[in-house]
Parts: structure tokens; C-alpha cells; sequence
């Protein structure tokens, strides 16, 4: 076949029988991916796996449109199409696979050529970085994204029998664009599912049906709406949602009816209590039911042994489906907590593969598909999703660092937010429970942030307060410090759970305080970034969301001594900065210093401050002109200083004091005297006035020769200018 050439604006491909070649004319950029399959298809056949490679084949190709075309191939038995598309910076590559024979497709490799930069990265749900100027990989949670340094492998595993044609997810190559990978990896993760600014409020530390057998009641939820809208209207903080935990349901019914002994009235009443209040109603499920305990469903068992139910069988996907749809319909749920994933399943009988990550695939399949047709219903619908996302449940049980990553940021094309751990305690020894709680949170969003997850998605679990032992019986004392780090850590969302009347007048203040830097976020274009050490090392840490000219900073001290800090961000490199305290240690301060490039300072023991901070704009006004022979030019200051130099013949023209014979400058009556006060040996071709209220400079010039003189009014630029 002769050569197949791809273009798009400044993306090029150029495919040969052995090689594609691509080009980014934006940076310059050329990848050659070497070798001749577009595909390897593993099929069972009579017992054993039997590959079929894509090279084998007979291949012709169609053009679609600009940048974008199609391979067509056929082949022992099989018809097959790789299509490929250029948008933007990005090549989507599509694998369509049919067979008359009707053959079962076990796993298939989208991908397994040879590059000339090396490989990084991949794994479960991971892209695969080339050099550093790439990335790519199967855009799907569990997808196996190999590499071996030099070769890709990406593979899925179907396991299904082409009664139908199978379409592979989309394989995705990207050409960096930024000056980090990572970075650009996770912008474009952000493109994929805009955010939106959200407040919530969950009942789950107020009642604690698993430890304390502190049951969810309809009293009990009346009693709470009634006391949250009293916290809204002291506080001023609204919140949008109201999301109701675990356990409201009956057993052995498909999440359909609320339990009849603790909701004797049913729902509407509570439903009309919220919309009253302008709330929306948020519900949890427990994606695998396992705690409806279902009975006569052991043959949809993962065999687990937690009785979770395999969301690979289209049964369950669908009765879940069904439940979460009946509620948006009827009971205007627009918000849902989905908890207790499994997507792994060990049941042979399945038709899936038992393989950890594999077996996988297809459960994930149906959940996307249950969240695209939940958002027919409702685009609004928001979908949180808490235990069971990350790559293994392991990764949110400490904080130990281990190999891998904790999860994939391919989630954020179906969800809005995954879940990074339940308040718990870290491997931080600290004096108050609380501290330590709020160390293992910051230390969790660091595993998902190192997995590509960007902040915007990372569900920080928010601020529990209540007695119940799911909040190990703490009060009110993570409130102040979690309130502000669930406003800090770039998630876009406040969410509160639990006792509400724990919080006195003081609280509600605090609250309203952080919440009002949460809304300045969340109106502008900030981006957050992790500073200085890391919460998994306890080490002093913090975060920066920063506005280019303004942001807001957290720093935080997990050691039991004071430590010391010193922070420069690369805003303010070679920039005067005005540095506000707007919390230290859960106490409003106003304090304000003058900073240049670097902020340093000492944080309490097991202390924090939050602070504001904008960059002082550097002014200059400036020009160059010709002085004629006895002529004068008038500057207005605006309270700014004074800088001249002077040149003749286009060399500086040097004298005593800086003043060209025939040269004074007065400010219209008195003579003002330059910073340079003594006779320079050596000549000085410059003067400089500091301003102290004159409003005018006067520079009267009665020399016999023209002599040129830059200017410039220099000063720093602050909000009150």
C-alpha cells in the first residue's frame, strides 16, 4: 500500500505498510510508532486462544474527510475497520471488529507498536507517556494500558462472542501542550466534564446505622432539614443539596420503597420540606447491593464473600438503573451517592474473564452506560461516587506509598467526583485525632493527584461533625480546620456532614468567612497547585490557588513543634507581593505584610494559615526625547519617583552630579536635589528623584547644544492606585 497521509491544521499523520509517523508542526514534535498491525485479535477457538493479526489481513483504506480516514480489513473470516480522526492536538484511533463465524473475542491489542522516545507510565485506567512530549492509551477506567519502555500493549478484554460487531473504546494520542505533560494530561481531563461550584450537605455522622445503630428516621430527617435552614439563614451559607445516606431503603427490594418502620409517612412531606427551602434531594445506593441483601440471587454473586452482586450481569446493572431512575421520576433526586463498588468479579460463570483488572471491563461498561442514560433523563443529574473507584480498595485503607497509581482519571468522562477515603486516621502521630484525620485526606488527594486525577474530581470527602463513632465520636473538632481545607483543595465543592447544632455562633461566622473565599474561587479562573513538601511524609504542606496576579494560599504543619516555611511561588518571581493572613489556627486575623518573591515564616504545632495575596503591579512611565537649547518639559509624578538619563551623539554624557552643564529641576519654584549628593570622579550620566508630595517636575535645560534625555516614572502599583 503507498503511503497514507493525514492532516489537520498542524497535526500530520503518515501511516506506510511498517510505521506511523506523527507531526506536530506546533512544536516541531515527530513520534514514529514502528511495526505492521493495526490490531491483534485474540479469539477462542476449540478451546485454546489463537491470535490474529491485523498484518495477515487484506488492507484498503478510504478517505472520510479531512483529517480523518479508515483502514478496511478482511481476513480469515473476519471484516474489520480502524478509523482515525484529527481533532485539535488529538488522533482518536477506533477499532470495529465483525466476524460471520460468530467467533468469541477473549482480548484484543488496539495497540502494539514500537516507539523511537521511551514509554512511561500505564497501567490500569493510566495513559502511557512518550517521552515528553506525548500521551496515550485506551480512555477507559480499567483499560491496560502496557509498556514495556519501548513497545506499547494496549489491550482489552471483552470476552464476548461477535454475534454483533465489537467497537473498541477510544484509543487516544495526544501531543502535549503546556510545559508539563502531567499538567496537560490533566487539563484535558478537566475539558472532558465541566465543574460546577456546589454546596451539599449529607446526614451520614448524624445518624450511623453500620457502627452505632444510630437508625435514619423521617423524625429525625425533619427535625434536621428544620435545623440546617436555621444554619443557612445565621450563617448565610446556602447549601444546594441535601443528600440522604445509607439504610433509608427496605431489604430485599430493589431500592425502590423507603423503610416503612422508620419512614411511616413515606417521603413527599420531606421532599416538600426541601423544595420549600429551595434544597435538592440527593440519595445514596450501594452500587452492588450489598446491603439490601437480596434474596435468590446467588447465581449473580462475585464470589467475594462481601455479597456483592457482579455488575457485569446485565440484570443488576439494569435493576440498579431502574431504582436510581424511579427516584429522579418520582422523588426529584437530582443528586446521587453511589458507594460499595465491585466492579471485580470472580464468578466463572459469568462469561467475563476472572482476571483482577480484566474482569472489570464489562461491569464498567454497563456503569457508563447506566450514567448515560440517567443523564438522558436528568443532565443536571449530579453522580458522586465514593468507596470502590480507586484501582484497589487497599489504596484508600492507609497511606502507605505502594507501586501503581490509586485511580484513574478516565472516570471524569462519566462522573463528577471520586471519592479519595472516609475520614480516618494517618500514620501521623498527632495530640488531637482530629489533626491527624485531616493528614490522611490531604495525603489520599496526593495519590489521586499523582494518578493524573485533577483536583476538580478528587472528592475530599468534606467535614464531619457529630458523635457517632463514624466520626470516632469527635464533635465539632474537625470542623474548623476541614471546612477550610474541603474550600482549599480545588475540588469546587463544600460539603458538609452530620450534627449541624453542634456549631455555635462563632462556627457559623467561620463558616461563613471561608465560605465566601470558596465562592471568590470558584468565580474566577484559579488553578490549584500542591506546595512546598508532602502531607504522605509529614512534611509542612500546603496548597496554591493562584489567579495569575491574586490567589489564596494554605499551609498546614503536621509535626507536634513549630516549623519553619519559607514558600516562593513563580508568580512572584521578581514581584513585590502583599501578603494578607486571612485564618491562623481556625481564628480570624488581619494582619498584612509587603513581601518580595518569597514568604517566609514559622507555622504552630499541628497549625495552619490560610492567606490572600496579589502582586503588586510594577508602573512605568517612560519616553525619550531631545532637550533643545534652551527649552524645559514639565512631568506630572502621580506620586511616583523620577529616574532621567542623558546622552549626547548617542553616548552617555557624563558629568559631576549626574546634572548636564545648563541642567537644574525644580518641582516649579524650589530646586531639587538628586539621590546622588556627591561629586562622582568618574562621571554619572543619570538622576534620580524620589518623590515626597511634588506633584510636577520642572527639567529647565539652558545649555548652548541639543542633548537627548530618557525618562521614567517608576513606582508599584497596588489596589488602592
Amino acid at each position: 500500500m503507498n503511503k497514507v497521509i493525514l492532516k489537520q491544521e498542524h497535526i500530520h499523520i503518515c501511516f506506510t505498510d511498517t510505521a506511523m509517523v506523527c507531526k506536530d508542526e506546533y512544536t516541531g514534535t515527530t513520534i514514529v510508532f514502528s511495526g505492521a498491525d493495526e490490531f491483534v485479535l485474540y479469539v477462542s477457538e476449540n478451546g485454546a486462544i489463537r491470535p490474529y493479526f491485523s498484518s495477515e489481513m487484506e488492507k484498503t483504506f478510504r478517505s472520510d474527510k479531512q483529517g480523518a480516514g479508515t483502514f478496511c480489513f478482511a481476513g480469515n473470516g473476519f471484516e474489520a475497520e480502524v478509523s482515525y480522526k484529527i481533532e485539535d492536538y488529538r488522533i482518536i484511533k477506533r477499532v470495529r471488529i465483525a466476524d460471520n463465524a460468530k467467533r468469541k473475542l477473549v482480548r484484543i491489542a488496539c495497540e502494539n507498536r514500537r516507539c523511537n522516545l521511551a514509554l512511561q507510565r500505564g497501567g490500569e485506567g493510566q495513559p502511557v507517556f512518550i517521552g515528553n512530549v506525548m500521551w496515550c492509551g485506551i480512555e477507559f477506567p480499567a483499560a491496560n494500558n502496557g509498556q514495556d519502555g519501548q513497545s506499547l500493549n494496549l489491550m482489552q478484554a471483552p470476552f464476548c462472542r461477535l454475534d454483533t460487531p465489537f467497537e473498541s473504546f477510544d484509543v487516544v494520542f495526544a501531543f502535549s501542550r503546556g510545559n508539563s505533560l502531567e499538567n496537560s494530561f490533566r487539563r484535558y481531563i478537566e475539558q472532558m466534564r465541566p465543574r460546577e461550584n456546589l454546596k451539599i450537605y449529607c446526614d451520614w455522622g448524624l445518624h450511623d446505622d453500620l457502627s452505632d445503630n444510630i437508625e435514619l428516621t423521617e423524625e429525625m430527617t425533619r427535625n434536621n432539614i428544620n435545623k440546617l435552614d436555621i444554619l443557612m439563614k445565621k450563617s448565610g451559607v446556602r447549601f444546594d443539596y441535601y443528600l440522604m445516606d445509607a439504610f433509608w431503603f427496605e431489604e430485599n427490594q430493589p431500592y425502590i420503597c423507603f423503610k416503612e418502620r422508620t419512614f411511616p409517612k413515606g417521603i413527599d412531606y420531606i421532599i416538600q420540606m426541601l423544595e420549600e427551602k429551595g434544597i435538592k434531594f440527593g440519595l445514596w445506593f450501594d452500587l452492588n447491593c450489598i446491603h439490601v441483601h437480596l434474596k435468590g440471587m446467588e447465581k449473580y454473586d462475585t464470589l467475594l464473600e462481601n455479597g456483592s452482586l457482579c455488575f457485569a450481569c446485565d440484570e443488576i446493572a439494569d435493576m440498579m438503573f431502574e431504582a436510581i431512575r424511579y427516584h429522579i421520576l418520582n422523588h426529584k433526586v437530582q443528586l446521587i451517592k453511589l458507594d460499595f463498588a465491585y466492579f471485580e468479579c470472580k464468578n466463572p460463570t459469568h462469561g467475563h474473564s476472572i482476571d483482577f483488572v480484566e474482569s472489570k471491563e464489562k461491569s464498567i461498561v454497563n456503569f457508563i452506560r447506566m450514567t448515560q442514560r440517567l443523564k438522558e433523563i436528568d443532565p443536571g443529574l449530579k453522580i458522586i461516587c465514593y468507596n470502590g473507584w480507586t484501582t484497589e480498595l487497599d489504596w484508600i485503607g492507609s497511606v502507605k506509598q505502594k507501586s501503581g497509581f490509586a485511580v484513574s482519571p478516565y472516570w471524569s468522562r462519566s462522573v463528577d467526583y471520586v471519592y479519595c477515603g472516609d475520614p480516618r486516621p494517618s500514620e501521623i502521630v498527632t495530640p488531637d485525632l482530629a489533626d491527624s484525620l485531616v493528614y490522611y485526606t490531604d495525603a489520599m488527594i496526593r495519590n489521586f493527584y499523582d494518578a493524573l486525577m485533577p483536583f476538580g474530581g478528587i472528592d475530599d470527602h468534606g467535614t464531619m461533625i457529630g458523635d457517632t463513632a463514624t466520626i470516632y465520636r469527635l464533635g465539632k473538632k474537625l470542623f474548623r480546620c476541614g471546612w477550610l481545607m474541603n474550600a482549599m483543595r480545588g475540588g469546587g465543592k463544600l460539603h458538609l456532614y452530620g450534627k449541624v447544632d453542634l456549631l455555635d455562633d462563632s462556627d457559623l461566622e467561620y463558616m461563613r468567612e471561608v465560605s465566601d473565599v470558596f465562592d471568590d474561587i470558584n468565580a474566577g479562573i484559579y488553578e490549584t497547585s500542591c506546595i512546598l513538601g508532602d502531607a504522605r511524609r509529614a512534611e509542612v504542606y500546603g496548597y496554591s490557588i493562584s489567579e495569575g496576579d491574586t490567589g489564596y494560599a494554605v499551609i498546614l504543619n503536621p509535626a507536634t513543634y513549630a516549623r519553619p516555611f519559607s514558600l516562593s511561588l513563580p508568580e512572584w518571581e521578581n514581584c513585590s507581593i502583599v501578603v494578607e493572613r486571612i485564618i491562623e489556627n481556625g481564628e480570624k486575623v488581619n494582619s498584612e505584610e509587603k513581601i518580595f518573591t518569597n514568604y517566609t515564616g514559622e507555622i504552630s504545632p499541628n497549625g495552619y494559615r490560610l492567606f490572600r495575596w496579589k502582586r503588586l503591579q510594577r508602573v512605568s512611565r517612560e519616553g525619550k526625547l531631545v532637550l533643545d537649547a534652551h527649552s524645559e518639559l514639565v512631568l506630572c509624578t502621580n506620586g511616583k519617583d523620577v529616574a532621567l538619563r542623558f546622552e549626547r551623539n548617542g553616548l552617555p554624557l557624563r558629568s559631576l552630579l549626574g546634572y548636564p552643564e545648563g541642567l537644574i529641576v525644580t518641582d516649579g519654584e524650589k530646586v531639587l536635589q538628586s539621590s546622588v549628593e556627591t561629586d562622582i570622579w568618574s562621571g554619572i550620566s543619570w538622576l534620580y528623584f524620589r518623590v515626597h508630595g511634588e506633584k510636577e517636575l520642572h527639567v529647565c535645560y539652558n545649555g548652548d547644544e541639543n542633548i537627548a534625555m530618557a525618562y521614567s516614572l517608576e513606582g508599584y502599583r497596588n489596589e488602592h492606585d
